[in-house]
């Protein structure tokens, strides 16, 4: 029923476990660490990131009816509204990245077949998908300044490597290669 099964197999034993939920509570904390609030009922969350004025939650949730990851936006500051898709896609829609400027929401998806990070507004629209990137390998963007989008991707002997495009012109350069995993970088506050 999860699309998850929780077992190991030999020729004498038979291992499982029951699925557990995995519903999770989006909440503020005050700085001492004490529960402020919490933004939204609880659910199937993976990756959260605040818009630029902290009013918007950009999640990656498993979507109840379809049980696909998709991305929804969630009003931060008011738990009255409901959830708004921002995407509805069979392939894993995740990793949701906030233009500077609020008006778009950066995300990775195989929509097409093909890796390729999208950006779209933070509702949903038929006709609003408008690639940033395409390419072979899976790119996971991270974090995005300006004009200029961080994500990382796998190098050929290098793990994961931290790249920045510039979203208008297409150019990409690379930030971090090494021979460890680089990954989820962000921008520093004064850039």
């Amino acid at each position: 029923g999860t699309g998850r099964a929780f077992f190991a197999a030999s020729p004498r034993v038979l291992a499982w476990a029951a699925a557990a939920p995995r519903a999770r509570e989006l909440a503020w904390f005050d700085l001492q660490g004490q529960r402020a609030g919490t933004v939204s009922d609880p659910a199937d969350y993976w990756q959260v990131r605040l818009s630029p004025d902290d009013a918007v939650a950009a999640v990656t949730m498993l979507a109840p009816l379809l049980r696909t990851l998709d991305v929804f936006a969630i009003p931060a500051l008011d738990t009255s509204p409901p959830p708004r898709r921002v995407t509805l896609s069979l392939s894993p829609d995740s990793d949701p990245v906030w233009a500077p400027d609020a008006s778009r929401i950066a995300f990775p998806s195989m929509q097409g077949g093909q890796p390729t990070i999208f950006a779209r507004p933070p509702q949903f629209s038929e006709r609003s998908d408008e690639p940033v990137l395409r390419s072979e390998l899976d790119e996971t963007p991270s974090d995005w300044r300006g004009g200029t989008l961080l994500f990382h991707a796998p190098g050929a002997g290098t793990g994961y490597d931290v790249w920045a495009l510039d979203v208008a012109g297409g150019s990409r350069r690379a930030v971090v290669q090494g021979g460890f995993n680089e990954s989820d970088a962000r921008w520093s506050p004064d850039g």
